[in-house]
Order: C-alpha cells, then sequence, then structure tokens
C-alpha cells in the first residue's frame, strides 16, 4: 500500500469482482455512446421490456459463437446487472418455488437476494469439483438449483461435466430448474472454455450472465436465457416491476459488439 514516506510505489489491488479498469477501451466505447446518442429520437423511448431487439440478436450470435450457446433472441432478456436478473427471477418464479439449493459458501450477493425474496436457502458444501449435488438426497418440490459451474466463488473450482449431468437429471425428475451464474467464464488460465449447462439442457437451465467482468460494472449490464416455457412469465413480471435498462447504452453495446470489439 502507498505511504506517504513512498508516494510513487506501485499498489497491487487485490479485490475480487472487478476487472481490470484501466484497460477499459475508453475511446472506442465513446465512439459507439456517441454514434448511440445521436440516434433516432425513438431510442429515447421506454423501449423493449425485454431488452433492445439490436443487443439481443448481437448476444444470440456472439453466445453460439463465444460459448457454443444455441438459443433464440426471443430467450434473452436485457438486465441492469446479474444482481437485477436474479431479484427479477426470485420473484418471477416465487408463485411456483419457495426454496433454493445453493452452494456452501457462495457468492453473498445471490444468496442474499433469494434470502431478501423470503426463498428458505439450503446450502449444500462445495468441493474441489464444486457443489456436491449427491449430498442432496432428495430434490424437494418448490426448490430451485444455484449453481456456479464454470468458476465456483471462493474455492475456484470448476465443475466436471459429469457432476454437470447429474445436476440436470435431478432438476428434471423434479419438474425445477437449475439457474446458472456464469459470471466470469470468458477468463481461463488454462485449458479450453468449459460448456455451459445451458447448452445441455436449455429447458431446464436459466442462464445469468454479465458484461460487469468483460467490460465494466459501471455499464449495469446483464442478461438472462431462459427456456421458452418461461418467457411470458418473466415477461410479464418485468413489465409489471417496470425494469427497463437504458437503451442509448444497449444500443452502443450492440454495435461493439457486432463489430468485434
Amino acid at each position: 500500500i502507498t505511504s506517504p514516506a513512498s508516494p510513487d510505489r506501485t499498489i497491487i489491488d487485490f479485490a475480487t469482482g472487478i476487472p481490470d479498469l484501466a484497460r477499459f477501451p475508453g475511446k472506442s466505447w465513446a465512439k459507439y455512446l456517441k454514434e448511440a446518442t445521436e440516434s433516432s429520437p425513438h431510442d429515447y423511448n421506454y423501449g423493449d421490456v425485454k431488452g433492445s431487439p439490436s443487443l439481443r440478436l448481437a448476444l444470440r450470435d456472439y453466445l453460439f459463437r463465444s460459448k457454443g450457446i444455441s438459443c433464440s433472441a426471443d430467450q434473452l432478456f436485457i438486465v441492469s446487472g446479474a444482481s437485477e436478473g436474479f431479484l427479477l427471477l426470485a420473484k418471477a418464479l416465487s408463485a411456483q418455488f419457495n426454496s433454493i439449493y445453493i452452494e456452501d459458501p457462495t457468492i453473498d450477493i445471490t444468496r442474499d437476494i433469494f434470502r431478501m425474496m423470503n426463498y428458505s436457502l439450503v446450502p449444500v458444501q462445495v468441493d474441489s469439483n464444486g457443489m456436491q449435488v449427491d449430498a442432496i438426497r432428495t430434490f424437494l418440490p418448490g426448490h430451485l438449483l444455484l449453481l456456479t459451474p464454470s468458476h465456483q466463488f471462493p474455492s475456484g473450482s470448476l465443475m466436471p461435466i459429469q457432476r454437470g449431468h447429474q445436476a440436470i437429471r435431478m432438476v428434471e425428475e423434479a419438474d425445477a430448474y437449475v439457474i446458472e451464474d456464469d459470471y466470469d467464464s470468458e477468463f481461463r488460465l488454462k485449458g479450453i472454455p468449459v460448456p455451459p449447462l445451458q447448452t445441455l439442457s436449455p429447458s431446464r437451465v436459466i442462464y445469468v450472465g454479465t458484461f460487469s467482468k468483460t467490460l465494466s460494472p459501471s455499464l449495469r449490464i446483464g442478461f438472462l436465457i431462459v427456456p421458452p416455457s418461461l418467457i411470458d412469465t418473466i415477461t410479464m413480471t418485468k413489465d409489471r416491476l417496470n425494469l427497463h435498462t437504458p437503451a442509448v447504452i444497449q444500443k452502443a453495446l450492440a454495435a461493439f459488439i457486432q463489430d468485434g470489439q
């Protein structure tokens, strides 16, 4: 840490959850934001509650190229950060579900969101391969399953594909859903990217993604990929809560992605 006696010493920041903001492409992003700001006056309206069609289309194509996720733009919902996504899911699914299996330990934010939304939390211990899903002897009715298979926090563990298949079989038999928090799988120290659980069971996995780690948390842009059976429920809840993400930022981000930035 810098002290008054050595004010020019380099500071090494060990804070987790934040990208290297010094590398944010500010000049490039400013150009896209300027172009979006100077666009049609219609872009200053509320827009589609699900999110900008141009951004959802750009995301659909990007996710297929980068993660092998095959989904329609209609399954994509743009949210103001992954946290809002979890709040939206907790509210929209509360009529059918009231409990959730969570990793122990896990990220405080997601745990606290479901607790504040009056879900009963069922902690399941984590080992070097992620959540020990076989510790769930009986997947009880009314329960969801929340996983971070590509990078468990704080253990850093990676869930093997066999354990992922086991988790999906459990929710299929229980007529439930896995919520997959894929908050930073773009960053790999070694090996090939791990296929998201969503690619294994698009009808049973709700995928939560964010741009907080790849661009900047200040943009407050995240997204959901929901199974077709939940599109109407999520849309209705998002509309009733009037949860809109700034349209100008969405337009800039869509062009940013389409241009390969």
